[in-house]
């Protein structure tokens, strides 16, 4: 029995290299085409993930480079490990990709509607000026600043260029309701609303 086991191992060993062989080319094609995609997300990535995406990157490297070195399982662990932290790596800047787009989408919303309502406000408040008291100007004032930062922040940083527009969108809805109370309240000449 054990001479026919010994006599069958060589047979058992080529199996498992060819299969070996196999999957590792298979995990060198997958390699690949991770280097690639790591390239498309290391531009946009923060310096974090583009530390993390540069060591996985070179690991990578590393093991396509050495080969199979005449033993393919050992060649195959070693990729596989490549693979995880590469892997890793990309899954965490396409998360960050994928957040800066929905604070992108956030922010160019917010600043629509900021300046659409800041507008409004300006315009009832400039074409009823001597019945609008200071409350409602000193809100207009404070709108257009926030409008002015949420534009500033637009590009280098879009969840607070959203949060400044929120902002702005409060204080000129704040803006028009004292104002509109204040034309509400206001008599001119002869006590009659103007």
């Amino acid at each position: 029995e054990q001479a026919r086991v010994l006599s069958e191992s060589p047979e058992r060993l080529r199996g498992e290299l060819a299969e070996g062989t196999r999957q590792l080319e298979a995990a060198y094609t997958d390699l690949r085409a991770d280097l690639q995609l790591a390239g498309q997300f290391a531009a946009t990535a923060s310096e974090a993930d583009r530390q993390a995406m540069n060591s996985a990157v070179q690991q990578v490297t590393a093991v396509l480079d050495a080969g199979p070195q005449g033993d393919p399982l050992r060649a195959l662990a070693a990729a596989a490990a490549a693979n995880v932290q590469i892997d890793s790596a990309i899954g965490a800047a396409r998360e960050a990709a994928e957040r800066l787009q929905r604070a992108v989408a956030a922010r160019d919303e917010a600043l629509a509607s900021a300046r659409a309502e800041v507008l409004s406000a300006e315009q009832f408040i400039e074409t009823r000026r001597g019945a609008i008291g200071a409350e409602a100007r000193t809100r207009l004032s404070e709108a257009r600043r926030q409008l002015g930062i949420a534009e500033e922040l637009a590009q280098s940083d879009p969840a607070r260029s959203y949060q400044s527009a929120q902002q702005a969108s409060q204080y000129a809805r704040a803006a028009y309701q004292l104002a509109s109370s204040d034309v509400s309240g206001w008599g001119g000449p002869g006590g009659g609303s103007w």
